[in-house]
């Protein structure tokens, strides 16, 4: 919602307010994720899992790598005005990222106890999964559509359009951090009743994201100039789907009730 009404909010910006705020937002971004990065991933060895302070930490450079990836992906992305790969580079990221820690786990890991690896695999696992469907999905749904209007208003902006970069990277840090943490740490344990559960979650959810997804597709396919509300959509409240109409900060201030009641959940 915040990136969708920050999006609204810089088109109608001059050109130096425009790129004071995205400079703003990627630094914002960055210092977030290497706060939370040093904090992480950075105990006095040097590193959580190898006990090797040469190797440094290991979550601080997945942090990096999130970063950086988005940083030159965005150079194409700007030179010739595109998003086309906004979210495949947002799923390769995620997919890069995590099979990269897992790796440094089962090389750095006891192999005597394949049990205490379960974990990381798994979880690595159901990360790759969802990363490569969903990624998949909206790289065809943007190549169908021709474009993503969300990024019309800030392409043209430099400073503006790398903010859009960066917080994706922060974004996948963030999300990502419980399985990073989990590939990297040095407390072994064997899957437990919090680990089932959450793997049942996870399946849940993903689901529902896939069925979804499709009804929204096929229900998008008949051009009726509706939302949908039939299947799993008739479920949600859908509150989330009309922020575009939510007033602007400057408008609030007349109508703050239906402002907020448009923004619950």
């Amino acid at each position: 919602i915040a990136a969708g009404r920050c999006q609204e909010e810089l088109s109608s910006m001059s050109s130096p307010k425009t790129a004071a705020i995205g400079v703003g937002a990627s630094l914002a971004s960055l210092a977030i994720c290497a706060g939370i990065a040093y904090a992480a991933g950075y105990p006095p060895t040097g590193n959580q899992l190898a006990n090797d302070a040469t190797l440094g930490p290991v979550i601080a450079y997945a942090a990096a790598v999130s970063m950086g990836i988005q940083w030159i992906a965005f150079v194409p992305a700007f030179v010739w005005q595109t998003e086309r790969y906004y979210d495949l580079v947002g799923s390769i990221t995620y997919t890069s990222v995590t099979l990269a820690t897992l790796i440094y786990r089962l090389a750095y890991s006891n192999t005597d106890d394949l049990v205490s690896n379960v974990r990381p695999i798994v979880c690595s696992l159901l990360v790759v999964v969802w990363a490569v469907r969903l990624g998949s999905f909206l790289v065809k749904r943007v190549f169908r559509a021709g474009k993503d209007g969300r990024f019309d208003d800030v392409k043209p902006y430099f400073a503006a359009y790398l903010a859009a970069w960066t917080i994706q990277g922060l974004w996948v840090f963030l999300t990502l951090l419980p399985v990073l943490v989990v590939n990297t740490t040095s407390r072994n344990k064997a899957p437990f009743v919090a680990d089932y559960v959450g793997w049942a979650v996870w399946l849940l959810g993903f689901s529902i994201e896939v069925v979804s997804d499709n009804q929204k597709s096929a229900f998008t396919a008949l051009k009726t100039g509706k939302w949908i509300d039939t299947g799993l959509w008739s479920y949600s409240r859908r509150e989330c789907a009309r922020v575009a109409s939510v007033p602007t900060p400057r408008r609030v201030k007349s109508n703050a009730p239906a402002a907020w009641r448009q923004l619950k959940l």
